[in-house]
């Protein structure tokens, strides 16, 4: 969606697939052991020979390595949060400043019924979060995206967030207008069993039914060959 949008070709899932391999082999030395990440971001840009307002008339994508991602765009809001003693921030919409978006850079979850905002331009669809709502799915949850009112939020028993480094994260408390409302944590809550799960089948302890591992070949400096598996879809691809 986001290439349509710049007039740029977007790569087929055999040319992403290929990419994210030849990285990944290429930055083997770097891959973290299980319960860590290695980040991988994918590139497309324009490269032809242009000057104006015009869409290149080459393109090239790619797909490089990183330690951390970029979330410099939420810095402001999140210190002076933090300043105030608190561990995160959350933004509402900026039309009528009454409905969940996102946490700073995570998506966010509320229960009862499992609800998490729908996705518009303004929220990002995030990868682990589609993972999050298929696990549920497959726990036999019902799970509702749709507009989240902050009463909703406050209402809930159960609050949390998704992301690729922070994978599924217990929300303590929330506190609104100068009111703190604490929410359901530790092993009885459903976030738990969803975090659980989800690194149980990034790191192979448990099966992969959702089609989400990827088998790669890496060779060794000695010539011997290892073999390792990743999640592709969940943003970044953790080996064995």
């Amino acid at each position: 969606m986001g290439a349509e949008r710049m007039w740029m070709p977007s790569p087929s899932v055999e040319q992403f697939i290929d990419a994210v391999k030849q990285t990944v082999i290429a930055n083997k030395r770097f891959v973290p052991p299980p319960g860590k990440a290695l980040y991988l971001r994918s590139l497309p840009m324009g490269s032809g020979p242009i000057l104006g307002l015009a869409p290149a008339p080459e393109f090239t994508f790619l797909v490089f390595s990183t330690p951390v991602g970029n979330y410099h765009e939420m810095y402001l809001a999140q210190t002076q949060a933090k300043a105030k003693g608190y561990s995160d921030v959350l933004f509402l919409d900026c039309v009528n400043g009454k409905y969940v978006e996102e946490v700073a850079a995570c998506n966010i979850f509320v229960g009862n019924v499992v609800s998490t905002p729908a996705i518009q331009e303004t929220i990002l669809p995030g990868i682990t979060r589609m993972s999050i709502i298929d696990i549920a799915h497959s726990f036999g949850y019902q799970v509702e995206e749709r507009l989240i009112r902050v009463e909703d939020l406050l209402e809930g028993d159960e609050v949390f967030c998704t992301g690729t480094a922070v994978v599924v994260n217990p929300v303590g408390s929330v506190t609104y207008q100068d009111k703190r409302v604490k929410n359901k944590t530790g092993k009885e809550a459903l976030s738990d069993k969803l975090c659980e799960t989800l690194t149980g089948i990034q790191t192979g302890c448990i099966e992969d039914k959702m089609g989400w591992i990827l088998e790669l070949a890496i060779f060794c400096s000695d010539s011997e060959e290892v073999f390792g598996s990743g999640v592709v879809n969940l943003g970044f691809l953790s080996l064995q």
